[in-house]
Parts: C-alpha cells; structure tokens; sequence
C-alpha cells in the first residue's frame, strides 16, 4: 500500500511538471508563429516585448523543470529498477496510459482545429492550434517512450493499456463522423457551385447591402477539411492496427463492436434521411421540391457509416480467429447488434404511423400535424431489421452458437416490456385527469401517442416473448447426469494369489510414504483390499 502511494506521488508529479514544461514551450512556439503567415490576416505580428516574455517563462520552467522533474524521474528509474517486474506495475500502467490518451487527443484535436482553418490565402489564424498541437505531440512522444520502457504484461497494467488503445480507436472514430462529414459536404457545394446549381459571394459585403444574400464560395478552405480528416483517419488506422499487436483480451472485441455499432446508427441516420427525402420529392410540385443540401444532405452521412462499416468489420473478421471470441461468435454478435438496431427505428416508425392515423381519424380539439414522410422514411430505415433477424436465427441454428441470438431475443422482449408499461401508465393517467377534470395539455394527443406506442409495445413484446418460450429461453439447463463412483483398482489385488494381495499392500504403503496418497487414500485402499479378502 505504502509502495503504492509513493508511485502515485512520483508520477503524477512527474507528469504534472511535464505538462507545465509542454504549456510553456507551446506559449513560445505560438509566438513565433504568429512572425509568419500562419498568424491570419485579421492578427497582428507580436511585439519584442512578446516574445522575450514568453521567452523567459519558457526558459524559467525549463529550469524548474529540469531540477525537480529530473530528480523525480531519477527516484521513478530507482524504483523500477528494484521491482522484478515494473511492467506489472497498475500505478505506472494507468497514470502513463491516461496522460498518453489525454496528450494523443489534444494533439490530434488540435491539428484538427488548425488544418481545417487552412487555406492558401492564409486568411484565418493557425498559430495557437498548430503550437498546441506541435507541443502535446512532443508530449505524446515522451510519454509514449517512458511507457515502452516497461510494457505491460498482465493484470491490471494489460487492461489500462487495452482501454488506451482500443478507447482512442473509438473516441478518434466518433470525431471521425463530424470531420469527414463535413470534408465531403464541402466537396458537394463546390461542386454545386462549379455547376451553377448553388448560388454564392467570393466577398461579403462591408457596407449598406439590399442582398440578396449568399454562403461563401468554397474555395481553398477545402483543403484544409479533407487534410484534418486524413489526420484523424491515419491516427485511428495506426491505433486499430497498434490494439492488433497487443495481447489478446476481451476488451478488444468490445470497442471494436462499439465502433461496428457506431456506423450501424450512421448508416440507419443516413437511410432515413435519404428516404424521406426521395418520399418528399416524389411527392412535392415543382415550386416546392425539398432542400437537400440544408435539410437532407444525406451523401456524407452515408459515406461515413461506409468508412466505418468496412474498417470495423474487417477488423473484427480478421481478428475474430485470434480473439476470445472466436469467429462464429463475432459474426452472429455483429448480426444480432445489427438487427436490434435497425429493429429500433422499424417499430418507432410504426408508432408515428399508427399516431398520423390516429390524428385524422380521432382528431381533438386542438391542430395537430401529421408527418406521413418522415414515419414512413422511419420504417424505411428499419426494414432490414427483418432479413437480420432471419439470418440471425439461421445463423444460429447452423453454428450452433445461442448467445448472439438469445441477447437479441431477450433485448427486444425487453424494449415490448418497457414501452407497453410505460404507454399504458401515461395512457390511463392521461385519461383519468381529463375524466376528473385536471386534464393535461393537449391531453388527447398524449393520449393518442400512448395508445399508438401500447400496441406497438404489446406487438413487439408478444411477439418476442412467444418466440423466447418457443427457443427455450425461459427453461433451466438439465442438471448433468451424475455417474456411480467407481472404486479405484488396487494394484495386484486382481492377482488373487498370496504374493499378489501382499504386493497391493506393500504398494498402497510406499505411496503412502512418498506422499503418492494421503490418510485417507492408503485407508480406503487398504478397506477395499480387507473387503476383497486380500488381507485374510
């Protein structure tokens, strides 16, 4: 315990120290910066007095740095050095792990905000980005060298490192979706622009402007945009294929089917999208056709669940015969998290139908809107839901693996469970004040969309629950059958000579004597040779 306190002390101040020197050293570099292009137009050169003030701070925190830093790094080395196996050691794997983690996002991140501020008329200010970037990936770099000193090998240490690894794969995908999303939505208006369709102004207006008014035109900015999406990419390409080196846990193949799941929501996001907005069109006149760029962008939705979809699942097909969970299993999990997603937007649009129906046959006092395109541009969406739930169970009955498919089962029985009891209290509760005479507001349509949700709810639970007592879901294992002990044979009482019952005695005694068997072993031997009459 003591040990263990007094590595929580030498690291976090070591580290803390590092994180002061790196603060500083990025103050200066952003400084400088700003003596070139990078500063913008709308920022200024800094001054003399600028630059000798972050000067001097940067070489008085070295010096501070330097002295105690160095002689808590050297305490850090002496401790090492007396532990057998420092790479075991939880204290060092978790604070290196998390300062790592933190370091690699900072830089990651703000390379991010610097490069998609780029373009080549320099026009906005890269300095403070592009310094704290440079600065924590100094950090990162001595971090990640310290670390690799004395790697973990098992126990807690191995897990923090796992959650490093495979937690930053997930992090840098999800920050994955808003950067490459907005690369290609940028690519979609310059081409738009080129094309005529979309109407822009290389200059806003300073002065008195009647309009009309305009987006920018995309110029060179879009560099800037697909340089901070190959950033992210490459950075969590190098992290999928780092956690594919490391040893084998169960951590892996969690976050790897946390990222598979991300792209499945995308991908549905990006399916409802796209039908709503092909409904809509099909539907509309001429002088009102939907506005796709601003309302249904849905091409970089769409790409993004692609990009996601492809890396997760090669990822976890290629792993799959090297992880705990072995291949049959990884294919059918990724079936049954699949089918419960897509199974979520199937029954709510079906609940938005049975409300819109509900709206013009049962209408209240009070205007309510149907919104017939978007519950059926739902329902679109979670129409693959049916196909995945059979190859599901398909998938299940062949392989002979039941996990995958009874979590599904159970999940979805859950989802009726929760959603009827839930829309049967706000039903009767709404019913019972207006009966009162305390209704709620618009209490109707509370109403309406409780008894739309209660027949949902009521489906999907029966159906699902029939289905689970069909599979067996609810019967307990059979207890294993249990086999009449059988008498170990003592060796030369078969002989059934003199010599051969003296010999088994002799022999159960110097097992005995070498520790071959215990009391009550040689004592159970000798009853069964007293009971088969070789002692007589």
């Amino acid at each position: 315990m003591a040990r263990g306190l007094y590595r929580v002390y030498l690291y976090i101040v070591t580290i803390a120290l590092a994180v002061f020197l790196t603060v500083s050293v990025s103050s200066l570099l952003s400084v400088l910066l700003r003596l070139t292009p990078l500063r913008g137009s709308y920022d200024s050169a800094p001054t003399g007095a600028d630059i000798t003030q972050s000067g001097v701070l940067a070489l008085v925190t070295l010096i501070i740095v330097a002295g105690l830093g160095g002689l808590h790094y050297w305490l850090i080395r002496r401790d090492m050095a007396s532990d057998p196996e420092p790479g075991a050691s939880g204290v060092r794997s978790f604070t290196l792990n998390l300062a790592l983690g933190v370091a690699t996002l900072v830089a990651v991140f703000a390379g991010v905000a610097a490069l998609s501020q780029f373009d080549l008329a320099f026009t906005n200010g890269l300095a403070a980005s592009l310094a704290a970037a440079l600065g924590a990936l100094g950090l990162t770099l001595a971090l990640a060298w310290e670390r690799s000193r004395a790697t973990a090998t098992r126990g807690a240490a191995l897990v923090f490192q796992r959650l490093r690894v495979d937690g930053l794969g997930l992090i840098l995908a999800l920050a994955l979706i808003s950067t490459l999303g907005s690369a290609v939505d940028q690519t979609e208006r310059l081409i738009g622009q080129g094309a005529g369709a979309l109407m822009c102004m290389t200059t806003q207006p300073n002065g008195p402007y009647e309009g009309p008014y305009y987006p920018p035109c995309i110029g060179s900015q879009l560099i800037g945009q697909w340089a901070a999406a190959a950033l992210i990419i490459v950075v969590w390409l190098l992290y999928l294929r780092a956690g594919a080196d490391g040893q084998r846990t169960l951590i892996r193949p969690v976050f790897l089917l946390l990222g598979f799941t991300a792209g499945a929501i995308v991908l549905i996001v990006g399916v409802q999208r796209t039908a709503e907005y092909l409904l809509r069109l099909a539907t509309s006149t001429a002088d009102a056709r939907p506005d796709y760029l601003n309302n249904f962008n849905f091409t970089p939705i769409l790409v993004t669940a692609a990009v996601l979809l492809a890396v997760y699942g090669w990822r976890l097909r290629q792993s799959a015969s090297h992880e705990p969970l072995d291949a049959p299993t990884t294919r059918l999990t990724m079936r049954a998290i699949a089918a419960a997603l897509f199974a979520a937007p199937f029954w709510y649009g079906a609940q938005m139908l049975l409300n819109d129906a509900f709206i013009n046959y049962f209408p209240g006092p009070q205007a309510a809107n149907t919104n017939w395109h978007q519950a059926a541009a739902t329902v679109i969406a979670g129409l693959a839901y049916v196909p995945l739930a059979l190859w599901l169970g398909y998938g299940s009955r062949a392989e002979g693996v039941k996990g995958p498919r009874r979590g599904f089962v159970l999940a979805l029985l859950a989802a009726g469970a929760l959603v009827t009891a839930g829309s049967l209290a706000t039903l009767i509760y709404s019913v019972v004040t207006a009966t009162l005479g305390v209704p709620l507001p618009d209490w109707q349509g509370v109403a309406r969309q409780a008894g739309a949700a209660l027949i949902v709810g009521v489906v999907l639970g029966g159906l699902y629950l029939w289905l689970a007592a069909r599979e067996g879901q609810f019967t307990h294992a059979p207890k294993p059958a249990t086999e009449p002990a059988v008498e170990p044979a003592t060796p030369g009482a078969a002989d059934g000579t003199a010599d051969g019952h003296a010999a088994a005695l002799d022999e159960v005694l110097a097992q005995f004597q070498q520790g071959g068997l215990s009391q009550a072993e040689a004592a159970e031997r000798i009853r069964a040779l007293a009971r088969a009459g070789s002692l007589m």
